[in-house]
């Protein structure tokens, strides 16, 4: 048992450090937790942890589809049942990433495969909340800020992979990892303390790794149409801003010379 904890392999499971909230806060920590149980396993890889988080999450999706529209039953058992599917599959998610960089087993198509279905799931989910709202209110408005969000998002997703490959082309790599992301430090108690303390504001950027936190409180609450409203607003702010990020790195990377 001990050596599942050893410092080294921790360390290796913490390859990368999140700076969103709910991928800090809750899901990080727990795929890191799932992994240092069945990261050496060998029939677990981490193409068929995608292939089981979309599954769980296209189920949970399901479930929480209203009745009006021919979904299941509604009861407090089947929102808990699927918040919990919901979660379990961001958890995967998290940890097929970390388990192909523990093992060195990285690879294209596993990149392709995770981020495509990302965005697919993502649509899914959202489809899923506005139903929810349109079944209650009637109001197509609802439907209307999720589009908003996805298309926003989407947008946000293609101009962050067109920079990481004209970094990847500038500098002569063969992959690039996110110019934003760094590897997670050793951190003391009071480090970890700090950054979690510079976290915390983040709590109001609703970015796709954020959505199953807010979406699963406003299915058990039924506030899934205040939840569309703040999302639609907040995208058409948020996505500018982080496009324009990038595109002020791309224009410095123009600046950079040329690698034989």
């Amino acid at each position: 048992m001990s050596s599942l904890f050893h410092p080294d392999r921790i360390a290796r499971l913490r390859q990368k450090q999140e700076v969103a909230f709910a991928p800090v806060f809750l899901h990080r920590p727990l795929s890191i937790l799932f992994l240092i149980f069945t990261a050496d396993i060998k029939a677990i890889t981490p193409n068929r942890l995608t292939t089981a988080n979309i599954l769980l999450r296209l189920v949970a999706a399901w479930i929480l589809w209203p009745e009006a529209f021919g979904g299941p039953e509604t009861t407090t058992a089947h929102l808990w049942l699927a918040v919990f599917l919901w979660h379990f599959g961001v958890v995967l998610d998290a940890a097929d990433g970390a388990l192909a960089r523990y093992r060195g087993q990285g690879s294209l198509f596993g990149r392709f495969y995770d981020k495509v279905s990302d965005r697919l799931v993502t649509l899914v989910m959202m489809l899923m909340l506005s139903a929810r709202a349109f079944a209650e209110t009637e109001t197509l408005n609802y439907v209307f800020m999720a589009m908003v969000y996805v298309a926003c998002m989407s947008a946000c997703s293609v101009a962050k992979w067109i920079e990481l490959g004209l970094v990847a082309e500038k500098r002569g790599l063969q992959k690039s990892e996110d110019p934003g992301e760094v590897a997670a430090p050793e951190r003391s108690v009071g480090d970890w303390a700090r950054f979690l303390l510079k976290r915390l504001p983040h709590i109001v950027i609703v970015t796709e790794m954020d959505l199953p936190i807010w979406g699963s409180i406003a299915v058990l609450t039924g506030t899934e149409s205040w939840l569309l409203i703040y999302l639609g607003i907040y995208s058409v702010i948020y996505t500018p801003l982080a496009i324009g990020v990038r595109a002020r790195r791309i224009w410095k990377l123009d600046a950079e010379p040329e690698t034989a």
